[in-house]
Parts: structure tokens; sequence; C-alpha cells
């Protein structure tokens, strides 16, 4: 990342007076921690010495939920407009893809709703075997507890497919810091959910059960927050283009 360590970062109004600046920013070590609380499409950057430029941020803020949303998208059946839109951002695009993950997210919500319905209903249904059941029953119940297993996967893999259209939703959003942020918390929610899945086994009776899950759905999450960052750092390079920012420099404010 370009002068990495050497910024702090604040994202604000971009008509402040240095003055304004100074009383109101609250500079974050990394780019990324600055949308949490953002106040403006401006992104200001102040380097060791306090001197301070700043750029126009909201079509980056846009690309970058995009491609958040592009991250998770093999989650659930995007429409089309969606796809096309979060591959473009092209803004004329931007409303009819809207629509189309508002109707989207619903149906997402009620599959979810559903499924976690039958998963219960398949849990309720697994046979309780005693000690001296016979072959017949131990047979039903392994049939059972596999219907009970499959339930339960199809039930998450549904959560998560809900977090992804979510991370499309914050999408077609236009470019804020908290959309932006929204985004990749959604998208590492479904990794989170996903990363919890493959951790599914069965124990000896075929009930499903989760091998350390917390690290799993943990280890998820973070791989997809730290692509996130990394992303959108490299974005931030870009806008701010390769030269360290330097006095005299026309964008520099008065400290």
């Amino acid at each position: 990342m370009l002068g990495s360590g050497e910024y702090r970062w604040w994202f604000g109004q971009d008509d402040l007076q240095p003055s304004g600046i100074q009383t109101s920013a609250e500079w974050s070590e990394h780019p990324f921690d600055a949308l949490e609380g953002g106040e403006g499409l401006t992104l200001h950057r102040r380097n060791q010495i306090g001197e301070i430029d700043h750029r126009y941020a909201a079509a980056m803020l846009t690309v970058f939920a995009c491609r958040q949303a592009l991250e998770v998208i093999h989650l659930w059946e995007a429409p089309a407009i969606v796809r096309e839109y979060l591959q473009t951002a092209d803004d004329l695009l931007r409303g009819s893809a809207s629509a189309a993950v508002e109707v989207a997210f619903g149906l997402a919500l009620k599959e979810a709703q559903d499924v976690a319905a039958a998963a219960k209903a398949a849990e309720a249904a697994r046979p309780r075997l005693g000690l001296f059941a016979m072959p017949g029953q131990r047979a039903a119940a392994r049939a059972a507890t596999e219907e009970c297993t499959r339930a339960y996967l199809a039930s998450r893999r549904r959560v998560a497919a809900v977090h992804a259209v979510a991370a499309a939703r914050f999408a077609t959003l236009r470019g804020t810091p908290g959309g932006a942020l929204e985004a990749a918390d959604a998208v590492a929610r479904a990794a989170q959910v996903i990363g919890a899945v493959e951790g599914v086994v069965t124990d000896r009776y075929g009930a499903p059960r989760l091998v350390a899950e917390d690290a799993s759905g943990a280890a998820g999450w973070l791989a997809a927050m730290g692509n996130a960052r990394a992303t959108f750092a490299a974005m931030v390079d870009v806008l701010f283009g390769t030269d360290d920012l330097a006095e005299g420099d026309p964008a520099v404010t008065d400290r």
C-alpha cells in the first residue's frame, strides 16, 4: 500500500477548511477502518508532519461495494441486470438493479425461513434409539439423520445466500462509507456461514455436528475481511496516485 504506516485517514466533507478538519477528523491508521463512522464522501489523508490532502471517493466506494458483492454472487441466482451492474457499476443501471435486488432479497429471506423450518421438522422427526433398538429401527434412524443433516446444511447455505444478496443491496446504494463497509461485512458473514458449514460432520449416530464451528466460521470471516481490506487499500492507492504527499502540493491543506 502507498506509504503504508505513514498516513492517517478520515472520511469527511470536501468543503471543510483546515480548522474544520482538525476539529472534526477522527483519523484511522488504515483507510478501510476510516469507513466506520465516515462523515462524508471525501477521503482525507494526513502525513506524519500533519499535511493533509484529499480525494472525492464516491465512485471508488461504489466500485468497491460492487466488487465485494461479486465475491459471493455464486451463492445466489442473481438477475442479469444485477450482475451487469455489479460488473460495471454503471449508474444508469443502478435503479433497475436495486429494484431487482430488493425482490431477490425478499425471496431469499422467505426461502431461508422455509428451509430452516424444514430442518427443524427433520430434527424433530429423527428417531431417538434406545439401547436395544432392532436393526430395522437403526436403519430407519440412520436414514432420518442423514435427511436431518442435509436439511441442516441446506438451511445454513440459504443463510449464506441471504448475506450474499444483502451485499448486493448495499452495492446498489450510491457510494457511501457506511454502504461500502456494510457490503464488506455481508460478504464476511456469508463466508463465516460457509466456513462453519464446511466443518459439519456427522456423529456415530448420523446427527450433524460442527467441528470447531467457531474456528472454521471465524477463519472464513477473517479471510473475507482481510481480502476486503487489501482490495480497499489498493483502490485507495489508485485514487491518490503514486506520488507521496509533499509540501507545496496544490492539494495540500494548511496544517
